[in-house]
C-alpha cells in the first residue's frame, strides 16, 4: 500500500509527504532496492541531490552490479555540476 501512495503523492507533487511514506517502507523493507530509487526520485525532485545520492550509494552498497544505481548516480552528479565524477 505504501508504494500505491508513494506513487500517488509523487504525480501531485507532493514529494514531502511521499518521503515520509518513503522511509517507511524502507525500514519494513530495507533490502528492497526499488525503494531506495523511489527515495532518491523524490528527493532529486526536491533537489535535495546529496540525500539522493547517498540513496544511490546504498543501492550500490546492497547490489554493486546494479547498473541503474550507477546511471542514476550519473544523473545525480551531474545536476551537483560534478561531471568528472558523474564520468566515472
Amino acid at each position: 500500500a505504501y508504494k500505491d501512495k508513494i506513487k500517488y503523492l509523487d504525480k501531485l507533487k507532493r514529494y514531502d509527504e511521499a518521503l515520509i511514506y518513503c522511509d517507511k517502507i524502507i525500514e519494513i523493507d530495507p533490502k528492497d532496492l526499488f525503494n531506495y530509487f523511489n527515495k532518491a526520485n523524490i528527493l532529486v525532485n526536491l533537489e535535495r541531490y546529496d540525500e539522493a545520492l547517498l540513496c544511490s550509494n546504498k543501492i550500490m552498497e546492497i547490489d554493486p552490479k546494479s547498473q541503474c544505481s550507477y546511471l542514476f548516480k550519473g544523473i545525480i552528479l551531474h545536476r551537483l555540476k560534478q561531471y568528472d565524477e558523474a564520468l566515472l
